[in-house]
């Protein structure tokens, strides 16, 4: 950098908030950027820059914020760790749960709930609305608990649920203190004026965050629940690749297989139907065959017959897409997959795309896809748009990824996260008058899975109800 550069970036650093604490996330990069700025040149101009990467470059001590609150968690000070945690709303949010664990007195979870009550304005929407439904299910005894990471929601975490009770009341506070902050905010915008809500959002999830979404027919949040179309009681799943060019560098061959793995009502595995097993002498299943390379666009499908494994025993069915020859989808020139509903199987009913309910656009930079999860006791559609890593010791196919697929299907299937219906409710509380289902014709808004405003709105949500 020139000097005047150096000054110049200095100088907007001098102004930052608390530069010592970000810095040392990604220390080693800032030693080398301080290298090339010089800061000890001019640590009489900028001080505070000074200060920041001798502590960088001398490793000296720092307490960091977050240091701070663990050390007062560790030693069980519950009162300095709420009076840290206070001046950072959101943080204080999102470890709400913990402190809460830790306080074995009744003064002290209501001190803890108090201080959440007036930093709670501050905190935003969608994390309000997220404290709001773990406590509202945090009595539950789930067998997981399940995280999507930041930033790569088409992976998700699932871990034993092994969180220790706490109290009913203070789960009750929470809740109150959220939702009455959400309604005071919700007031301030645009009267609705008549609605009529439909209770199926209630298996529609909030979104919020689609950045990594897969391009599909219609897109919405993963974990939600689609109902299956009437008419039909055959499953039909199908994937489509082609072999060809991507970014200037020729596929190979390019050996796509899809897989359906069938669960009962537990999750124990039943059997799978996939290139290595075509059909099944138990309940009326069918694989298309296996295709190996696809230079001009290939396709399978299976066909699941819904009552027939019922009959057996199986509830869930898990719907795979393998990259066999290796190669990440991201890095094919087309991938998609999707599922269409059949009168019954080997009905004759032509392939026809335009009976195709959903499709979506493989293109996550994994080896593995879960696009869907069949819950065939309920008809429901489960959203998945899920990737997975295979397991190296094993071929990419079903049975090197049985473990990986049963823990998703459980975490997807059992998610207590944010829904749509408790979100414009609470919008409706605010700013609306609700109608009965009888007198719908009069609802100045709607909100239901076909018609008004849909889960499919996704752009529209996000913009103007969260």
């Amino acid at each position: 950098f020139k000097r005047g550069e150096r000054k110049m970036l200095l100088g907007l650093l001098e102004k930052a908030g608390n530069i010592t604490e970000d810095m040392l996330r990604y220390k080693e990069r800032w030693i080398r950027l301080g290298e090339k700025l010089h800061p000890f040149e001019y640590k009489k101009r900028f001080p505070k820059v000074f200060k920041a990467f001798d502590v960088l470059r001398n490793d000296k001590t720092f307490h960091t914020f977050n240091g701070k609150v663990e050390k007062a968690l560790a030693n069980l000070d519950i009162f300095k760790a709420t009076s840290l945690l206070k001046s950072r709303s959101g943080e204080f949010a999102r470890r709400l749960d913990h402190l809460l664990r830790l306080a074995v007195a009744p003064q002290q979870w209501q001190h803890i709930i108090q201080q959440f009550a007036e930093v709670a304005e501050k905190i935003a929407t969608p994390v309000l609305l997220q404290v709001r439904a773990h406590f509202n299910h945090r009595d539950e005894t789930s067998e997981l608990r399940t995280f999507f990471p930041k930033g790569n929601v088409a992976k998700v975490q699932a871990i034993e649920n092994q969180l220790p009770e706490i109290s009913v009341e203070a789960c009750l506070a929470v809740i109150d203190i959220c939702e009455a902050t959400l309604v005071e905010r919700f007031k301030v915008l645009k009267p609705l004026g008549k609605v009529y809500i439909d209770e199926r959002l209630k298996n529609y999830l909030v979104p919020f965050s689609q950045r990594s979404a897969s391009k599909a027919l219609r897109t919405i949040v993963r974990g939600s629940k689609v109902d299956m179309p009437t008419g039909g009681d055959t499953i039909r799943f199908f994937i489509w690749w082609k072999e060809g060019v991507i970014n200037g560098k020729p596929t190979g061959t390019v050996d796509i297989d899809l897989s359906a793995v069938m669960y009962d009502n537990d999750w124990n595995y039943i059997e799978h139907i996939s290139y290595t097993n075509l059909k099944s002498s138990k309940y009326k299943v069918a694989h298309s065959g296996d295709i190996v390379s696809a230079p001009k666009g290939a396709c399978e499908f299976i066909d699941l017959d819904i009552p027939s494994i019922i009959k057996f025993g199986g509830r869930y069915v898990v719907m795979n897409i393998y990259s066999f020859s290796n190669q990440p989808f991201c890095d094919l020139p087309e991938c998609y997959g999707g599922w269409m509903m059949r009168k019954r199987p080997q009905s004759g009913e032509i392939f026809d795309a335009r009976t195709v309910q959903d499709k979506v656009d493989v293109t996550a930079d994994t080896r593995i896809c879960i696009p869907v999860i069949m819950d065939l006791f309920t008809r429901k559609v489960v959203w998945s748009d899920l990737g997975l890593k295979n397991n190296p010791r094993w071929h990419n196919n079903v049975e090197g990824n049985l473990g990986g697929m049963t823990l998703m299907g459980k975490a997807m299937t059992s998610l207590n996260k944010p829904n749509l219906y408790d979100l414009f409710s609470l919008h409706i509380q605010a700013r609306g008058e609700l109608v009965s289902h009888s007198n719908r014709q009069e609802a100045d808004v709607i909100f239901t899975p076909e018609e008004g405003i849909t889960p499919f709105d996704i752009e529209l949500i996000m913009a103007e109800y969260m």
